[in-house]
């Protein structure tokens, strides 16, 4: 199931930083962080998720959702960033804000795990009609498949202006459920 209504969040402030980088806050039933734009974000995301479900009690589920973390990661830095820098006709300190980085979250609803990427477009995230003979362009049906529904959120004004931006989320159990072994039929076979 996919929900893409476009409603507005609060921005939540940036993690604090100590020695240049950047932390992970661990909160009662969330985790965050204020991750780089750069290509390094994508392998640190994943070990910030699998620190964040540990904390939370859902590391079941850490596979799953470190892959979709992977997927969402990926598709910020490249769409997300690089449209908001390609728009940058805003003020300087708008702009600023804008290309800080990109922002993981997790948080605990008790029974699910929600998984939020915030980047500085507004752009919403396209799923792409399958296409075998394509090398890429499959990120969002991954997200699909491996979550329970995802969706995506325009951000909220901040000091009397519109923050460009969004945050892409993806719901999954708390604890993994276990899959159906797959069952094959022979023809012929009795």
């Amino acid at each position: 199931m996919v929900i893409a209504q476009p409603q507005s969040v609060d921005v939540a402030p940036p993690a604090e930083q100590s020695g240049g980088e950047h932390e992970i806050v661990l909160e009662t039933g969330s985790a965050s962080c204020l991750l780089p734009a750069t290509p390094q974000a994508v392998p640190k995301g994943r070990a910030l998720v699998r620190r964040g479900l540990k904390h939370l009690g859902a590391d079941s589920v850490s596979d799953d959702v470190a892959l979709v973390a992977t997927e969402l990661l990926a598709n910020a830095l490249e769409h997300g960033v690089r449209d908001a820098d390609a728009r940058a006709s805003e003020p300087d300190e708008l702009h600023r804000r804008r290309l800080d980085g990109v922002r993981i979250s997790l948080a605990s609803t008790g029974s699910h795990i929600v998984l939020s990427v915030t980047d500085p477009s507004p752009t919403p995230p396209v799923r792409r009609p399958r296409d075998p003979l394509s090398g890429g362009g499959r990120g969002m049906q991954l997200v699909e498949s491996l979550s329970l529904c995802w969706g995506w959120t325009l951000l909220e004004e901040q000091d009397g202006q519109r923050l460009p931006g969004k945050s892409v989320w993806a719901m999954f159990p708390k604890t993994a459920v276990e899959k159906p072994a797959a069952q094959i039929r022979i023809q012929g076979a009795a």
